[in-house]
Order: C-alpha cells, then sequence, then structure tokens
C-alpha cells in the first residue's frame, strides 16, 4: 500500500530466495530508499535496479549507501556536451537542479519545432509527417527515432551506477545496437 513504511515481513520472504538483483521500478524516493536501507539490515546482499525514476542524486544519499553499486537505466542523460551544458544554464537561471522531465519537455518542444521547420507549416498533418519522417533527430537525451509503427520514439539508454551517495554514468545502449 501506498502508505507503507515497513517492508520488513515482505523482505524476509525474499531473502529467503536465490536471486542477484531487486529491480524497485518505483519513483518514491522515501520508499526507494526505506526497502534498500530495510533489505541491508537484514542481510540481502542483492544488487538494486531501478528505472527513469531513479534519475536523482537526491536518492543515492537518502539511502544512505544502501543503493551502493544498484543500478538504473534511463532514457534521460547529461553525459554529453550539450546535456551537461544544458544543466549548467539550467540551475544557474532557476537555482535549482535539472531533472530528467526538464530534457525531455526541451527535446520534445525542439523536435517539434525542428518539424514546423521541416514541413513549413503549422499545419499539424503537415508536422505529423514530418515527425514520422525524421530519421534521427540528436536531442540532449541522445538520438532519437520514430518508430513508424507506434508513432513512439525510440532512443538510447543511458546505464547509471550508485557510487556511495551519488549516480554516475556507466555506459549507453544505443538503439541502433539493438536488434
Amino acid at each position: 500500500q501506498s502508505s507503507d513504511t515497513d517492508f520488513r515481513s515482505v523482505l524476509s520472504k525474499i531473502a529467503s530466495k536465490e536471486f542477484d538483483v531487486l529491480f524497485l521500478p518505483l519513483t518514491d524516493y522515501d520508499k526507494i530508499a526505506t526497502i534498500a536501507s530495510q533489505a541491508r539490515s537484514l542481510g540481502m546482499k542483492c544488487q538494486f535496479a531501478g528505472g527513469d525514476g531513479w534519475y536523482s542524486d537526491e536518492l543515492a544519499g537518502m539511502a544512505g549507501g544502501a543503493l551502493d553499486g544498484g543500478i538504473y537505466v534511463s532514457r534521460i542523460g547529461f553525459n554529453s556536451e550539450e546535456g551537461q551544458a544544458f544543466k549548467e544554464r539550467y540551475v544557474k537561471k532557476y537555482n535549482i537542479n535539472a531533472e530528467g522531465e526538464c530534457l525531455f519537455g526541451y527535446d520534445g518542444v525542439s523536435w517539434i519545432c525542428q518539424a514546423i521547420e521541416k514541413a513549413g507549416s503549422a499545419d499539424p498533418t503537415a508536422i505529423r509527417d514530418a515527425l514520422e519522417n525524421t530519421a534521427e533527430f540528436k536531442g540532449l537525451i541522445g538520438t532519437l527515432v520514430m518508430d513508424p509503427k507506434t508513432h513512439n520514439p525510440q532512443m538510447d539508454a543511458a546505464i547509471y551506477e550508485c557510487k556511495g551517495k551519488k549516480f554516475k554514468y556507466k555506459e549507453t545502449v544505443r538503439v541502433s545496437d539493438v536488434k
């Protein structure tokens, strides 16, 4: 339940099984940190893994080292020069840390602006066609490719590893490398 704060009974049942990784597909930092800390207090030595909801050093700090060695896979990455420069400008302007959604927003608007220019029109059908026919869009979060069947953008995935109280970029899995 969303109000739960003690996960030890469930974790005790899980701890009796053999496994290497515990996947926590959560976005609530308090819950992730609590689960990881309680798992460690029960002697669980597994690696933790998560998704896009883990992209903040705030989470690593809250977990107090319990997530050390854990990884998350994200479509969000500040690992490019452009991403780092954007993050610095964002922090300077707004005085808050640039989190993942601001990159998605920036790239989404940039891609639409590019499509409007390519279409030479603000006509929705022309914009849609321009978006669909974009071979690759190079944005702050990586290279995006529109899937012509689903209309969902396919994008690179960045892998980050928790080292102490920070997440460090590890590697990128490129869309073009996945068959």
